[in-house]
């Protein structure tokens, strides 16, 4: 199967950091911190919103404690904050001063909670809330 020489794949297009068409690429970059034409909340007011629902501080957050409480509420915060492109999961691990694979290990849990409708009451009111402030999807598959 040869295709030989394809300029496309060799010079780069305007934006290095997704490779695929210029089509492909639009899609994807279009997709990032916009969800339903509204711009991404800022950090700390999306935190201000899970520190509410869930009855906590942001200290509590970056606590070292693993309170079951304060575990689901970091990891509630950086589920929403990768889905509305407020943050990514790195520069959520950080902000907590956690380890990004125990983060990854909290959002991961709360993307199976909501796909087989487990999910908390505290984190369906907060979507809810995200949903009528921001358009936010509650659904993983987003």
């Amino acid at each position: 199967m040869k295709e030989g020489y394809r300029e496309e794949l060799h010079r780069g297009g305007d934006d290095p950091r997704v490779l695929g068409t210029d089509c492909f690429v639009e899609r994807v970059l279009m997709g990032q911190g916009q969800r339903s034409g509204r711009p991404a909340p800022a950090l700390d007011e999306l935190l201000g919103w899970v520190c509410r629902v869930y009855g906590v501080t942001e200290e509590d957050l970056r606590r070292a404690g693993r309170r079951r409480n304060w575990a689901e509420a970091r990891a509630v915060a950086a589920y929403s904050a990768v889905v509305l492109g407020s943050s990514t999961l790195t520069e959520m691990a950080k902000h907590f001063h956690r380890d990004v694979a125990t983060l990854s290990t909290g959002v991961r849990r709360i993307t199976t909670q909501l796909k087989a409708g487990k999910a908390s009451e505290r984190l369906l009111i907060l979507l809810d809330k995200l949903q009528v402030n921001y358009g936010a999807e509650s659904s993983p598959s987003s």
